[in-house]
């Protein structure tokens, strides 16, 4: 195993990210990838804020705006995944 079975170190920026977006509790199967990618959008300064004003040309504008809502999505679906896993085990409870 590349990285031991020590979770991946999330600076603060990116906990912020991800209890502003509600998925700080995740089930433990899907929480280190997604804190994962949270440290990597992160460390290579791809959250949104501020993005949009480094680029002149409106198309590149246009696409860091698709970009910005595909990622928007997909964190919506990570959390609506993570909603309907636990709500399965639960049902799987009873």
């Amino acid at each position: 195993m590349v990285f031991g079975n020590k979770e991946p170190k999330v600076d603060k920026k990116a906990q912020k990210y991800l209890e502003k977006k509600g998925l700080s509790n995740l089930e433990s199967n899907v929480d280190p990838q997604v804190r994962a990618i949270a440290d990597d959008l992160a460390a290579n300064g791809l959250f949104k804020a501020g993005l949009a004003l480094s680029f002149a040309k409106a198309e590149e504008q246009a696409k860091l705006g698709y970009l910005s809502a595909q990622v928007e999505q997909n964190w919506i679906i990570i959390k609506q995944q993570d909603e309907i896993l636990k709500e399965l085990k639960m049902l799987n409870n009873k």
